[in-house]
């Protein structure tokens, strides 16, 4: 059972309905293992439940995580880790499960963070993306981010060193 609170948002996009929950210092451990199964064949970093625990506990930082609304138990399928800091937040770390990409979670999670830093007075998010990684690069170009930027070899993939793009989007206004 995930230690989760409250749902925070219910979306519907394309063939899969979500739930996004903000979840405690306490589920940690249910990121790092979604972290591990979606980015183990992309980079050499994955977070510990260790590393993800720290970070949780650091003012500002809220995790999200997507649950698929279609089966019973409560099956985590996204996640997205992000930073406050006044005016400007960051979107730490975004995934999705191989077997739900291309339906949805990824917009839903981006939604959900984007409105949830807008509550709390957030006017624009930034986050790097590998510059291999297009489809990550055209979901967030979706959800209007702009590139502002790069950092050169930020990235690892065994041996090799990719660019991060630097992306920042406005947060939609609150309603």
């Amino acid at each position: 059972m995930l230690a989760c609170r409250p749902v925070h948002r219910l979306w519907q996009d394309e063939s899969v309905t979500t739930r996004i929950r903000p979840i405690s210092v306490a589920a940690a451990d249910i990121v790092a293992i979604l972290h591990a199964d979606i980015f183990s064949g992309h980079h050499d970093e994955c977070w510990s439940r260790e590393f993800l625990g720290k970070i949780l506990s650091t003012p500002g930082t809220t995790a999200f995580v997507a649950l698929d609304n279609e089966v019973e138990e409560e099956s985590p399928i996204g996640f997205a880790v992000i930073r406050i800091s006044g005016e400007e937040g960051e979107v730490l770390s975004l995934g999705v499960t191989a077997t739900m990409r291309r339906r949805g979670v990824g917009g839903a999670l981006l939604k959900n963070v984007l409105r949830f830093a807008a509550e709390v007075g957030t006017t624009s998010m930034v986050l790097e993306v590998a510059e291999n990684n297009t489809p990550a690069r055209e979901l967030y170009r979706q959800h209007g981010f702009v590139v502002v930027g790069r950092r050169r070899d930020y990235f690892r993939h065994g041996n090799a060193r990719i660019d991060a793009i630097i992306l920042r989007a406005s947060t939609p206004p609150v309603t």
